[in-house]
């Protein structure tokens, strides 16, 4: 059966497969970038005020954004020239003004976003770059790379404070605070009070205290055999997404970790589930909330199946250990390319591709 819900969505379902009521989302609208190609990374400033995508051979576009979704005019785009190879990450400083972008040719650049102007140049990785960590303002930053490192920059000095190595490649990362530890300071002063979780490339993730560059794993956890890709965390619950290179998706609920007493991980964590409607690399993840009950979260899923789609998570009351997953939005539009990005901002969700196409749906 299928309903027509409003003018960008449709309801389906069907009893004979067994799929419940699903609300098909189509693009509120569609900017298609002349001559990128594939979009590989992408990121909306945290003012909304415009975004950055990330393609091949080194190209990178800042382009600025219309107040109105229905707008006809051209969007201004600025190119940010410097890199050498296939852009795998870019990111906003928390100004909107400053972006960070990593590529394969191993090194990190730093550009205005309003003039494209190249400010930083910090090198020192030795494999492509995988992932960042922009610390308050951004005085500060972590990165990781496939070199199997994670390092901590001064971007005044351009260089790096503290490096931390792991046995494996980190082919993604993101960073909590330890329990009982204070909020996070406006340029994180305490780097003591942090962890990192690296997702690496033989299926296993990694948890770190920041506060040495000796100390031993305080976690292990294992989504599978397959190669790790993406990586997910929502602090407030605790709950940590790792997506993987054969398409599953793997859902942890994280421990309390205390900087007082940390302890070497004695045992792997396995996962709450997992998840897989395809067997393609899961190129994105991203918690979202459209919901206020706390035993409900939602989670944004983009792969290089063309199909992203919103999955909402729900615990038992009763069972912190009993969580089920279902389906609940799909986002139409791609056809059988990736989608490379998924993410929310200013009501809306976000879906990069690899056609080139930035779409944005109704949140």
């Amino acid at each position: 059966m299928i309903t027509v819900a409003q003018t960008t969505t449709l309801e389906c379902s069907c009893e004979q497969l067994a799929i419940p009521p699903t609300l098909v989302h189509f693009p509120l609208r569609t900017d298609r970038l002349a001559d990128f190609g594939p979009v590989n990374s992408f990121d909306i400033a945290p003012d909304g005020s415009r975004y950055v995508v990330g393609g091949d051979n080194g190209l990178v576009r800042v382009v600025e954004l219309s107040p109105s979704h229905s707008s006809t005019q051209a969007p201004r785009q600025i190119a940010l020239k410097g890199h050498l190879a296939d852009l795998t990450v870019v990111r906003f400083f928390p100004s909107s003004e400053v972006v960070l972008t990593g590529a394969m040719d191993m090194t990190i650049r730093i550009y205005s976003a309003l003039s494209g102007k190249e400010v930083r140049t910090l090198t020192g990785h030795t494999k492509s770059v995988s992932g960042f960590f922009i610390l308050g303002k951004g005085r500060r930053i972590l990165s990781s790379s496939l070199d199997g490192t994670i390092r901590l920059w001064n971007i005044a000095e351009a260089k790096v404070e503290r490096t931390w190595s792991f046995d494996q490649p980190v082919s993604a990362f993101t960073v909590s605070q330890f329990t009982g530890s204070t909020a996070l300071a406006e340029d994180y002063p305490e780097i003591e009070e942090l962890y990192a979780i690296a997702a690496h490339t033989n299926g296993s993730a990694t948890a770190l205290p920041l506060g040495t560059d000796t100390a031993a794993p305080l976690l292990r956890l294992r989504a599978g055999s397959s190669p790790l890709h993406s990586i997910a965390l929502d602090s407030d619950s605790g709950r940590l997404a790792l997506g993987s290179r054969n398409g599953c998706v793997a859902l942890f609920q994280l421990p309390a970790l205390d900087a007082a007493s940390p302890r070497p991980a004695q045992e792997t964590l396995a996962p709450l589930l997992t998840l897989s409607r395809s067997d393609t690399v899961v190129h994105r993840l991203c918690f979202s909330t459209t919901s206020n009950l706390a035993s409900t979260q939602d989670l944004l899923v983009a792969g290089a199946d063309g199909l992203p789609f919103r999955v909402t998570l729900r615990q038992d009351p009763s069972d912190a250990t009993s969580t089920t997953a279902s389906i609940v939005d799909e986002y139409s539009g791609l056809d059988c390319e990736a989608a490379t990005s998924a993410m929310t901002s200013n009501g809306c969700i976000w879906v990069a591709g690899a056609d080139g196409m930035i779409r944005r749906y109704e949140g």
